[in-house]
């Protein structure tokens, strides 16, 4: 069951720390005043809030529409329920829903603690990332700018979470097209002449026929591939599988992928290329030490027949390669021709850019984790906090810091491995 980030951040703020007060304007305000006769009006001090405290307004247009309006409370009237603020922000009306945050300086410090938490602290599990020369072949990182460009403005390339039994690695590349037999390519390759190269590709058409083209960057040619080919009209996931020889005077290559109609929409991942006798392979910079996991190969020709065992098979091995660009992967044998090799990623669950983004973390899970971080903020800063409950010494929120650190390790399954350790 997912979540999303309005509700992760109004339940740690009401719920978990106490840090926020949830409101819902009741009449029309103006640009510089919010009004809630109901939650906010009352027999409270006009100094509930000291002046700056953090505000957002997370909905406009009777609640209707999402928002994520910063701004900061300068009055407190407790009388009507009102709040002046500043800077300005869109005339709230009836409907319209804010969040009054205390201890931290903007909502934004909020939503990156919900990120921290996330990506730091909330694995799915292990899975496995092709061994590949293509940068970000496994397409699992979730940018798409400066990985895959495309050939024109009428195609456009993203990163998409897909379900079962279509999951394979992390996420897909997806191509959507309106315009006809154009293509997204990936970062460049260094290449030597006359070099052999395997090329091993997952796609599947929702509509069209999908392209997939080795390409000589040096000569501006197209390298003729040798196998399944470069094309497939088919809905269901396919595996193409190919080698290519780099041309003579060839110093470098790309990886193109594409469709030929101009409403064609074609997702890709596992795009994997390499000399058939490279044994080195960097992993992407995402992956740190301590998220590498087991090597298996993938066995099988057709999609629906992949399965993944034990690389470290009849006598075979893998050591780990460490450096300045990151981790590496040494095997015993080149893949070859034979079957891709992959090692496990432990991942952690994806940031959420908007209140709207959701997760489907386990809820006890990314909350604690959250709070976790967002508290470790708070205690890092090192003065005094207002809070609804007075103003808290640093002593006190460390206190709180490590009671969520330790509320946040009893919620986290074990996914631990020793491997290269």
């Amino acid at each position: 069951m997912s979540i999303t980030r309005l509700a992760l951040r109004q339940k740690l703020g009401e719920e978990e720390t106490g840090l926020a007060t949830l409101g819902i304007a009741t009449a029309t305000g103006s640009t510089t005043t919010v009004i809630d006769a109901t939650r906010l009006k009352g027999a409270y001090s006009a100094s509930r809030w000291s002046r700056g405290t953090a505000m957002r307004i997370t909905s406009i247009t009777g609640g209707t529409v999402a928002s994520a309006q910063n701004t900061s409370l300068d009055q407190y009237a407790p009388a009507t329920g009102t709040i002046t603020v500043l800077p300005v922000i869109s005339a709230p009306v009836a409907g319209d829903t804010f969040e009054v945050w205390t201890a931290v300086d903007s909502v934004d410090e909020v939503d990156d603690a919900i990120n921290r938490g996330l990506t730091r602290h909330c694995f799915f599990g292990w899975v496995p990332i092709p061994l590949t020369k293509v940068p970000d072949g496994d397409c699992g990182d979730t940018a798409v700018t400066g990985l895959w460009t495309a050939s024109a403005a009428g195609i456009t390339p993203t990163k998409v979470n897909v379900a079962l039994p279509d999951k394979i690695g992390r996420r897909w590349l997806r191509t959507l097209h309106t315009i006809a037999s154009k293509y997204v390519y990936s970062a460049t390759m260094n290449a030597v002449g006359g070099d052999v190269w395997r090329l091993s590709v997952l796609c599947k058409p929702v509509v069209g026929t999908a392209i997939l083209v080795a390409y000589d960057v040096t000569n501006s040619a197209a390298i003729t591939l040798s196998g399944d080919g470069g094309s497939y009209a088919g809905n269901a996931p396919k595996h193409l599988d190919n080698t290519f020889t780099i041309p003579a005077t060839c110093k470098q290559i790309r990886i193109h992928v594409g469709g030929t109609g101009a409403t064609d929409d074609i997702y890709w991942s596992n795009i994997i290329a390499y000399q058939q006798d490279e044994t080195q392979f960097v992993l992407p910079r995402r992956i740190a030490k301590k998220r590498i996991g087991d090597t298996y190969y993938r066995s099988g020709d057709d999609y629906e027949d992949f399965q993944f065992r034990p690389y470290c098979e009849s006598g075979r091995h893998v050591s780990l390669l460490g450096g300045m660009g990151g981790w590496g992967v040494q095997l015993s044998a080149a893949p070859g021709t034979g079957d891709p090799v992959y090692v496990e990623e432990m991942c952690s669950y994806d940031s959420l850019s908007s209140d709207t983004d959701s997760t489907e973390c386990d809820e006890e899970l990314a909350l604690a984790s959250i709070k976790y971080e967002l508290l470790k903020g708070l205690a890092n800063k090192g003065y005094a906090l207002p809070t609804p409950q007075g103003y808290l010494a640093p002593s006190e929120m460390r206190l709180r810091r490590d009671e969520a650190l330790r509320e946040m390790i009893s919620k986290q399954p074990s996914l631990s491995k020793t491997v290269f350790r």
